[in-house]
């Protein structure tokens, strides 16, 4: 006999995510997009009404925990060159996207002022967001980087695996 159990929220809201983002190229009343049940009446979507990310994660959002000035060391994955998006980094073995608020060091970054290449890293303070859904699971986490301390040169991959680096060898 089997027992149906709610879908997890996350699911629920990720495959919103994927319903929004199949109706954004279209254009309301002229385009059309219909759900299609052999069991039951097709449904219609209204292409008026747009959900953004944000919105559909705070419906499924019972609480949420900030942690501010964290102190982070994210190792740069790709930079946003243009400042429109959210840089990727690694955490760990975790891969992070956030957005660096901090715009003095952006403004140095962006003018070359200082260089910044994926393998390096950021010694950051950030803001930690974390929402958890009603069923007490961890629903999203935005991190937004307030402060850049210091850029940390990757200097092994710039010596290469197999380089003399002036060391003899005996």
């Amino acid at each position: 006999m089997p027992i149906y159990s709610a879908p997890p929220v996350q699911d629920l809201v990720e495959a919103a995510k994927g319903i929004e983002a199949a109706k954004s190229p279209l254009i309301p009343g002229e385009d059309k997009i219909s759900y299609i049940s052999p069991d039951a009446t097709d449904v219609d979507f209204d292409l008026t009404i747009r959900w953004a990310p944000e919105e559909l994660i705070s419906l499924a959002t019972k609480e949420t925990v900030k942690f501010e000035n964290m102190p982070m060391t994210l190792v740069v994955r790709r930079p946003d060159y243009l400042g429109l998006t959210k840089w990727d980094f690694r955490h760990g073995k975790r891969q992070i996207s956030a957005r660096i608020s901090d715009s003095e060091w952006l403004r140095a970054f962006q003018s070359r002022e200082t260089d910044v290449r994926p393998g390096d890293a950021l010694k950051c303070l950030a803001t930690v967001e974390h929402s958890y859904g009603f069923d007490n699971e961890l629903i999203s986490e935005n991190v937004t980087i307030t402060k850049v301390v210091e850029v940390l040169e990757n200097r092994l991959s710039q010596l290469g695996l197999f380089e003399n680096d002036g060391r003899s060898k005996q």
